[in-house]
């Protein structure tokens, strides 16, 4: 093999594609889900005034009192803000679980596709599909490209552990998000001066905005335009121990 060979190769118009796929999920994200929770407040008061109105038909002035039925309405309208307010926060997760995982998997499957150029077998492809994120990125690294240097880099991380927490609850990606990013966290507080106020923070304390959703997804957008169009195999100088033993695996399976 020549020192300029060309190991991994982002055409371009395959590098618009992907950038095309993701401004389509988030643009119709926002106008097909998100925008159906933009007037929830207004929602709630109507839903209380539809309660209070309706509970006129059962009022008795001989044995009611009118300042019960407009608490009962009042607080009709709460809860139904709250449920409104609580499937909004689990459209947004839901989106960002989306996100992330159209990007992972087409960064998996772009590996995948270019080492076979090179390297057939099933053992290495197996590799790429299984591996911990974190390797995946050793390996990006390893061929070149300090992508845990760019800016957009924490923003992807976040995301990622955000989609953990949300999809399996307290674990090590809480602990994670806790230490690297509590902004996504609310302070079981009043006042986020107390401390610690870590106390008491779990997977319910986890918040993600749509402002959280736009960062994300120009942290996606940048990950794809910054990726080098070109890696050599001069380039992949530090490419892990998995990835050259799943390569040997490969050659003697093939034997």
């Amino acid at each position: 093999m020549t020192s300029d060979r060309v190991l991994l190769y982002m055409w371009d118009p395959f590098r618009r594609r992907l950038v095309e796929e993701l401004d389509f999920f988030k643009e119709q994200a926002d106008q097909r889900l998100l925008s159906q929770f933009e007037n929830i407040s207004q929602e709630a008061e109507a839903h209380a005034q539809e309660v209070y109105e309706d509970s006129g038909a059962c009022f008795n002035s001989e044995c009611h009192d009118a300042a019960d039925f407009v608490e009962s309405a009042q607080d009709a309208g709460i809860r139904f803000y709250e449920l409104l307010d609580d499937m909004r926060r689990q459209t947004i997760f839901s989106v960002a679980a989306g996100m992330y995982h159209q990007f992972e998997i087409k960064l998996r499957d772009f590996l995948v596709s270019e080492f076979q150029k090179s390297f057939s077998g099933e053992k290495l492809k197996q590799k790429l599909w299984r591996q911990e994120i974190s390797k995946i990125f050793d390996l990006v690294e390893g061929c070149g490209w300090k992508v845990r240097n760019e800016p957009f880099f924490e923003h992807i991380d976040a995301c990622r552990l955000v989609v953990n927490v949300y999809k399996h609850g307290d674990g090590k990606s809480l602990d994670e998000l806790l230490d690297k990013y509590p902004k996504y966290l609310r302070s079981p507080f009043d006042d986020d001066n107390v401390r610690p106020w870590t106390v008491g923070v779990d997977y319910t304390s986890l918040t993600v905005g749509r402002e959280d959703l736009c960062v994300f997804h120009h942290a996606f957008r940048d990950f794809w335009n910054s990726i080098p169009a070109y890696t050599h195999f001069s380039d992949a100088v530090g490419v892990p121990e998995w990835v050259g033993n799943a390569i040997m695996s490969d050659r003697e399976a093939s034997d």
